[in-house]
């Protein structure tokens, strides 16, 4: 490891690296009990669906709002949400849930089984019925109008043809028994699975023909989180990352189906914290949100993020569990304590042209120097660290005259690949930038 002083230099035009974004404008829509919980959204013609339940006892329900989220109406009789109706014991939590037509089913963990609840006539009548496998609180769920249904946890996922009537339980591929972390997909022809295989450690399978075979695609990240398919080329994932003694969260993105991944290094995890849910509303404009009120919006497909914050100052108890973007660009987050927040359109954020951090070259030569721009003048930098993508620190150096521009020598003999420099200022903040050095 090498310490290295670095210096003010003049000012050079510099290429994108961490984009700088205007916030959004945020409102609670709805209130509905501080001790629920929302753990996911679907939409449909026009219908806004968020499955909820009570965070200690459970009771799954399904609210729904019509008029873009100024009013919303639960759906779910309480012969349904309860396992035992008489005396109210339910412990069954909702994890997942998908609408198609009038078709929705939401798929849900007990202490030891998972569920899965249907309905048929857009919520008017209900069934539930148990899953093979125990959820052990992770679910997903897909249902589509011409029949077919697959919905599952983490042990292992039934597949339902003919509208719920013909049904083939998994819990291996080949061999391998899976442990299942996120699900996304295109439609029931294009399925999308990250699974930790048993003998082969995590994976993305892709399934074209409705569950009937399943492609492996590598995963080279260890952490595990949810992923988000926008079309049969661009996945997203939220991995983290141990960097030296800190855990870093990660969103990981491949468009080409998984042959090659970038990952943009976002902040540092405080007190257990994680990214739950990540969203796209196309190919460049996404979302994530997690625990602690982390939110996190991008405008260039996932190359650099920026901080949102909802309220005006961080509120601890808070953890934004769900995420989802409607046909105006329009964001709704759910949250653990029985809110709705919905965010203005994410499509009418103009991008700023001249970000906030910048470096220059990208890519830079070996032992070249490297310069960076910083234009945030809240943002006084005091030392800055050199970490490989593997999250090796390779050198370090304390700023000895901090300003807007800044230069880094790096060292001669360091192997090309992707980088990222951390900068810290004295009250314990730190950035990310990334670059490349060939």
């Amino acid at each position: 490891m090498r310490t290295i002083f670095i210096t003010i230099i003049s000012m050079i035009i510099l290429p994108n690296v961490l984009l700088s974004l205007p916030n959004i404008n945020w409102e609670i829509v709805y209130i509905k009990n501080t001790s629920y919980s929302f753990s996911d959204f679907a939409i449909e013609d026009g219908i806004i669906y968020a499955v909820n339940s009570y965070s200690t006892i459970g009771k799954p329900q399904v609210t729904i709002s019509s008029d873009r989220g100024k009013n919303w109406t639960d759906i779910l009789p309480d012969s349904i949400a309860f396992l035992n109706p008489e005396n109210h014991s339910g412990e069954v939590w909702p994890r997942a849930i998908s609408v198609s037509g009038p078709r929705i089913l939401a798929s849900c963990t007990s202490k030891s089984d998972g569920y899965y609840i249907y309905s048929s006539d857009y919520g008017k009548t209900w069934v539930r019925d148990k899953l093979k496998h125990e959820s052990n609180g992770i679910g997903f769920a897909l249902t589509s109008e011409d029949g077919f249904s697959i919905v599952g946890g983490y042990f292992g996922f039934s597949i339902f043809t003919d509208y719920m009537q013909n049904r083939r339980d998994i819990d291996k591929i080949d061999t391998n028994r899976l442990n299942i972390f996120g699900f996304s997909s295109v439609g029931p022809d294009y399925l999308l699975m990250l699974a930790y295989l048993e003998h082969e450690g995590f994976k993305f399978l892709v399934s074209t023909d409705r569950g009937q075979s399943w492609e492996k695609h590598d995963y080279p990240y260890n952490g595990a989180g949810a992923v988000f398919c926008l079309n049969k080329d661009n996945w997203w994932g939220i991995p983290a990352k141990l960097i030296g003694n800190k855990t870093v969260d990660m969103i990981v993105h491949t468009s080409n189906a998984g042959d090659s991944w970038e990952t943009s290094l976002l902040e540092e995890r405080i007190n257990k914290s994680r990214q739950f849910d990540i969203f796209f509303a196309d190919s460049l404009n996404g979302i994530s949100v997690g625990r602690f009120g982390r939110m996190y919006l991008t405008h260039d497909g996932g190359k650099t993020w920026s901080r949102e914050y909802m309220l005006d100052s961080t509120d601890w108890s808070l953890d934004l569990n769900c995420v989802i973007i409607d046909d105006n660009g329009e964001i709704y987050v759910g949250t653990n304590r029985g809110m709705i927040f919905k965010g203005s359109s994410i499509l009418g954020i103009e991008e700023k042209q001249e970000e906030q951090y910048r470096i220059y070259p990208n890519p830079a030569g070996k032992g070249e120097t490297i310069t960076i721009l910083i234009e945030d003048d809240k943002f006084i930098a005091s030392s800055w660290s050199l970490f490989d993508i593997e999250g090796k620190l390779t050198a370090q150096g304390q700023i000895i005259s901090s300003g807007k521009k800044i230069s880094v020598q790096l060292p001669g003999d360091i192997p090309a690949g992707n980088y990222f420099i951390k900068l810290f200022n004295k009250l314990g903040t730190e950035k990310y930038i990334q670059f490349q050095i060939e």
